[in-house]
């Protein structure tokens, strides 16, 4: 390893390592920072191209590309440890998904008119997109629910499709 790295970015990568080892208790700090020190490894034309960068320019995409680094590796522990998928790694917004909630739930496919409000764009003219899909969302949330055990769909029953549920809470 170029030894202009070590001297330059050690205490980002401890650093670095340190933080997503708070968030991610399962793994260790070592792991984490010998993984950040394997991206200088396996991207050094990244390194060159950005070294004729203004130092300020330089330092936020390094420490960017260090942390998207982290974050992967860390994600991907996860899934392995805990047996699953990366794939099945999806985040969706509360609103959205109380959006969905009860067209899924009344086996309806239309476009939810809550979802209009939330200024989401499905391409000209609600057609079907890559970007945000809306027939996607709709499966990942519908899927998601289904996984649910029984008694915490009850509860989401209960809540989005009885207009007083103030008795919950």
């Amino acid at each position: 390893m170029n030894q202009e790295w070590v001297q330059e970015y050690d205490l980002l990568v401890s650093t670095l390592a340190l933080e997503y080892s708070r968030k991610y208790s399962i793994i260790e700090s070592a792991d984490i920072k010998q993984i950040l020190w394997m991206w200088f490894v396996t991207h050094p034309k990244k390194y060159k191209e950005w070294s004729e960068l203004p130092p300020k320019d330089k330092e936020k995409l390094i420490a960017k590309s260090l942390r998207n680094a982290a974050i992967t590796y860390c994600e991907k522990e996860k899934a392995r440890k805990f047996g699953y998928d990366m794939v099945d790694l999806y985040y969706y917004d509360p609103s959205v998904i109380e959006a969905f909630l009860p067209s899924i739930l009344a086996d309806s496919y239309e476009i939810p008119s809550k979802i209009q409000d939330l200024n989401f764009k499905f391409g000209k003219s609600g057609e079907v997109t890559d970007g945000n899909n809306w027939l996607v969302l709709r499966s990942d949330i519908e899927k998601a629910f289904n996984r649910l055990p029984e008694a915490k769909q009850n509860i989401l029953r209960l809540k989005f499709t009885t207009d007083n549920y103030e008795w919950m809470i």
